[in-house]
């Protein structure tokens, strides 16, 4: 199982300039046009909260392909500060792809609420569900907001993988809900570089000092050559809604492990989706994943979401189970990634018969 997903990821997780994006790869085959996107009642915005509606607005127009949407900020005392909603509704603008007579609309308090708006129906397309039709009902109306006000990954910058850029990272971060990065280690860039690149997308530099009495969950992946699908191991409790401030955080001990082992980006995925809402359905977690790091095809994907559920403590059973699998897999990538980890596959079921 490990072998199909080391060899896999690094092919398909590319973004522009060798910058490896992660689970953020998004199929623009076909798209012709930017998506049509409008902001609304953004005026009032200080600097940074503008330049977090601006990402927004530009995730949706390079990577969004369904109905013409539009980020609008509206005044709300009643919400946390990230709460967003979603909803279609009748297209007053008669603008977009073959002048659709809907549009989507994205409101929130804040600047925080239009990202993670944007990137929940980035998410929502990834996941097979381009117009939101699945999602999103005719008359439903979708509301979020994170269970935890502070949702934290600890990671050494000065070990921090080469290919994966500091923006990359807080961009993954940031789709993900993730809003505090707790640093250790000696960066080589200074802390006001590092602050400006993660202030955009809503991310918060903090240090240890901040995190001693905050509850902490271990994402790191301590053994290379049995790899995990650690978050059913994982008991996130709900926080307490009494208390005005609560905090989650994740460790990672490795940076370089995020672009070298797939597993340890499919938990970093897993921590901000729980810390998010901890209630979530892991097995969605996994599809999530899959969907968004390699590809929508059910072919793949569902047997893939069985394979890393079973992967925390596999049987003999789940390895030949995963030897179907990889068969079926054959239909839903290209020969050569194919011709590759089957030839290693062979050698490892080899070596272990001798």
């Amino acid at each position: 199982m490990s072998f199909v997903l080391l060899l896999i990821c690094p092919l398909s997780g590319f973004c522009a300039n060798d910058d490896i994006c992660l689970w953020l790869r998004f199929d623009h085959a076909g798209v012709i046009a930017p998506a049509s996107v409008e902001t609304r009642d953004i005026e009032m915005l200080d600097n940074i909260s503008l330049s977090t509606v601006t990402i927004a607005a530009n995730e949706l127009r390079e990577n969004w392909t369904g109905v013409p949407v539009t980020l609008q900020i509206v005044e709300d005392t009643t919400h946390k500060n990230e709460y967003f909603k979603i909803e279609k509704r009748e297209n007053d603008l008669m603008e977009g792809p073959q002048d659709s007579p809907n549009r989507i609309y994205i409101t929130a308090g804040s600047a925080s609420g239009l990202l993670y708006g944007a990137y929940f129906i980035l998410r929502s397309q990834a996941m097979g569900d381009g117009c939101l039709c699945k999602t999103l009902g005719n008359e439903d109306v979708i509301e979020q907001e994170p269970a935890y006000s502070k949702r934290l990954v600890q990671i050494d910058v000065h070990e921090f993988p080469k290919q994966l850029s500091l923006k990359s990272f807080a961009r993954a971060c940031a789709s993900i809900g993730i809003n505090g990065i707790v640093l250790t280690g000696k960066s080589r860039k200074n802390i006001k570089e590092i602050k400006d690149i993660f202030a955009p997308y809503h991310i918060e530099l903090l240090n240890n000092i901040d995190t001693q009495d905050i509850t902490t969950i271990d994402i790191r992946q301590n053994n290379s050559l049995h790899l995990q699908y650690l978050a059913p191991l994982w008991q996130i409790p709900t926080p307490d809604t009494n208390h005005p401030t609560s905090a989650i955080l994740g460790v990672i001990q490795q940076p370089s492990s995020i672009t070298q082992h797939p597993f340890s980006s499919l938990n970093l995925y897993a921590f901000g989706r729980m810390a998010w809402m901890p209630q979530i359905i892991k097995e969605r977690v996994a599809f999530e994943w899959l969907a968004q790091t390699f590809t929508e095809n059910p072919l793949f994907v569902i047997p893939m979401r069985d394979v890393l559920m079973k992967s925390a403590n596999p049987t003999p059973a789940d390895i030949e189970n995963f030897v179907s699998v990889w068969h079926q897999m054959s239909r839903t990538i290209d020969s050569q990634q194919h011709s590759i980890v089957e030839e290693m596959l062979n050698r490892q079921l080899e070596d272990s018969l001798e």
